[in-house]
């Protein structure tokens, strides 16, 4: 099974806005515990989002 996925700008952007809001969010919560799950949630989502190969499909 194949492990590469191909995003298009559009899907790329709208997981980079995700991402944003995300940690938007993270700034407002209150509670210490669930704001530190968010960031390790956050922490994935920005991993992720930096292993991506950023060379367009031919």
């Amino acid at each position: 099974m194949s492990k590469q996925y191909i995003l298009d700008q559009t899907e790329l952007d709208e997981l980079a806005a995700q991402c944003r809001a995300l940690a938007e969010f993270i700034k407002d919560e209150e509670d210490d515990s669930r704001a530190a799950e968010l960031r390790e949630i956050h922490q994935t989502f920005v991993d992720i989002l930096s292993g991506l190969d950023r060379n367009p499909a031919n």
